[in-house]
């Protein structure tokens, strides 16, 4: 698993052409030819757009507390430019108090800057700079893939899932605080891979996503990871409990 990555990520939604439009007028993304899918690609990373009308009452908003993949985040060397370029286009954006980026002071021990991105069709975009990091300045202000978000109901069962797919924990889990939740979190990566998980610890249980907009991880070596990761975690959870 060590020399995977993730390629790209397949999303579903209702409004291809938009969807793409968007994406390609505002985040630097670029379409090309891939064995007949919509495949538009920025730096290291490809999203490949699939038409989903059927599902309109499952979708689910950016701030809705359901379990699953929720966010993809990109890569900037410098937010501050990242957001002053968003702020030009006109993009929703969801900020700190003071303005600017949000902060994850724990994270890798040193923090990471970061701020989102509503997209209107469905999917966030989280914009992520992290601080112990040394990125090249890129052409454009918006680079390349960071990690990719998956919010779940038990941490550490989620983190030994991913584990013994091969991946290793980047930090040991940390505290963040965040519009009044608390919120476990845990980096794990293999190879170039990386996938945030975390969990709203004071919230109840939550419910998994039906369809989710992030359908599927792609990953390098045509190797997946699909959405419905979480309910293995769950039937690991159930196990453990009758060993």
């Amino acid at each position: 698993m060590g020399d995977r990555y993730i390629w790209g990520v397949q999303l579903l939604v209702e409004d291809v052409p938009g969807a793409k439009r968007w994406l390609c007028e505002n985040l630097f993304f670029v379409e090309e030819e891939h064995k007949g899918m919509i495949c538009l690609r920025n730096g290291n990373f490809r999203l490949v757009l699939r038409e989903d009308r059927e599902h309109l009452a499952d979708k689910y908003g950016p701030d809705d507390m359901c379990l699953g993949f929720r966010h993809i985040a990109l890569e900037t060397h410098d937010i501050e430019a990242a957001i002053a370029y968003c702020e030009s286009r006109g993009l929703n954006l969801q900020l700190g108090e003071n303005g600017g980026p949000r902060y994850s002071g724990k994270v890798y021990g040193t923090g990471m800057n970061y701020f989102n991105i509503i997209s209107g069709y469905g999917f966030t975009i989280e914009v992520s700079q992290k601080l112990h990091k040394k990125i090249p300045p890129n052409r454009t202000p918006i680079c390349g893939l960071e990690h990719v978000g998956l919010q779940v109901s038990d941490l550490s069962a989620a983190i030994q899932f991913y584990e013994n797919l091969g991946f290793t924990a980047c930090f040991d889990p940390v505290v963040n605080y965040v519009d009044g939740h608390t919120i476990l979190c845990c980096m794990v990566a293999a190879g170039e891979t990386v996938i945030e998980i975390y969990k709203f610890h004071d919230l109840p249980e939550l419910s998994v996503q039906r369809h989710p907009v992030i359908e599927r991880l792609i990953l390098g070596g045509n190797d997946y990871l699909s959405g419905t990761a979480l309910e293995r975690v769950k039937f690991m959870e159930e196990k453990a409990c009758t060993i």
